[in-house]
């Protein structure tokens, strides 16, 4: 015994398979846009600053009176530069910020198409040495409000593409704190 079906029953077949398709594929857009509404809900509601964890970091204060003994002028800083890089640089941004409790120079400029950032000693006239990785964690751990040891410490010194790192220059230390 054969089945054969009539052209109006395979079309009446499709006709159910394709609404059952249409149901599921409507389900799995509503549970998508409605997750997609809840987040948006969640950002809107909460500060961006809370979201990013700014509230458990203290923030370095600015440089106090007591740390401008010995401040270089701007020209004495331009003369360090130069003594490294030559000549041939633009300067981005030079700024004064407090650094382990002492006044530093942060120079932000571009030799060619390579962006750099330097930290100067108060008196303009040295490089301070790259941050170590013990530096970098001790730094990070002085930051958070709620002490905690770091889990890891790593150099990053290239991006992949698609990367979400961005606004700084390389290379930067990474550094990873337990959430419990």
């Amino acid at each position: 015994m054969t089945y054969n079906r009539s052209p109006f029953q395979r079309v009446g077949l499709m006709k159910v398979f394709l609404r059952k398709l249409h149901r599921w594929l409507g389900i799995v857009m509503a549970v998508q846009v409605i997750a997609w509404m809840v987040s948006g809900l969640y950002f809107s509601i909460f500060p961006i600053e809370e979201i990013r964890g700014e509230h458990l970091t203290i923030t370095p204060g600015p440089v106090s009176v007591d740390m401008l003994g010995q401040i270089a002028p701007p020209a004495r800083v331009r003369q360090t530069i130069e003594a490294q890089f030559g000549t041939d640089w633009e300067l981005s941004s030079l700024e004064l910020i407090n650094w382990e409790e002492s006044a530093v120079w942060r120079v932000e400029g571009q030799v060619g198409t390579k962006a750099f950032t330097r930290l100067l000693n108060e008196s303009g006239t040295g490089l301070l040495p790259e941050l170590t990785a013990e530096q970098a964690g001790r730094l990070a751990r002085n930051m958070l409000i709620v002490k905690r040891e770091p889990v890891s410490i790593d150099r990053i010194e290239s991006i992949k593409p698609g990367g979400e790192y961005r606004g700084r220059v390389l290379p930067v230390w990474k550094v990873s704190f337990d959430d419990s």
